[in-house]
């Protein structure tokens, strides 16, 4: 608790495919990937329940109303279509 990391190296290091792999934006080819103990492929879902990504640029249409935008992102932690309506209405 209290801690964060940062990532510092040159240009094609793999600072971006690392941080990809951790949140389920790439797929490994080989090693293991951790997220407070949650391997990123086999556990998959708790791996990416227990992070959070802050991306440089907007990853979705800002043309798009946000509570949809919130149903979307929904799916990507397992939460159903027929509850994220109601969740993003909670969060909103």
């Amino acid at each position: 608790d209290g801690e964060f990391f940062g990532l510092l190296g040159p240009n094609g290091a793999g600072k971006t495919t690392f941080i990809e792999i951790l949140v389920g934006l790439t797929r490994k080819t080989s090693g293991r990937a951790e997220v407070f103990g949650h391997d990123v492929v086999d556990d998959y879902q708790a791996a990416r329940d227990a992070i959070g990504l802050a991306p440089q640029e907007f990853n979705v249409d800002r043309f798009f109303p946000i509570r949809e935008v919130l149903e979307h992102k929904a799916g990507y932690h397992g939460i159903p279509p027929e509850e994220a309506g109601a969740r993003a209405d909670e969060a909103l």
